[in-house]
């Protein structure tokens, strides 16, 4: 399974699990969502940094 297929069905289970949890929790995933795409978003600047470095 690639990753890609991985986070698709991790965000299916995690969208038929929303109706049974408490605001609270909706907030904390969403919180975790969030942190996760800025997480991502920095490792993708820093390789694209380094690599424009290397070639420059």
């Amino acid at each position: 399974m690639t990753n890609d297929a991985r986070d698709i069905e991790v965000m299916k289970r995690v969208a038929d699990a929303l109706p049974y949890m408490t605001e609270g929790k909706k907030g904390e995933l969403i919180g975790y969502g969030k942190a996760m795409v800025d997480l991502n978003r920095r490792k993708k600047e820093d390789g694209e940094e380094a690599r424009s470095k290397s070639c420059g």
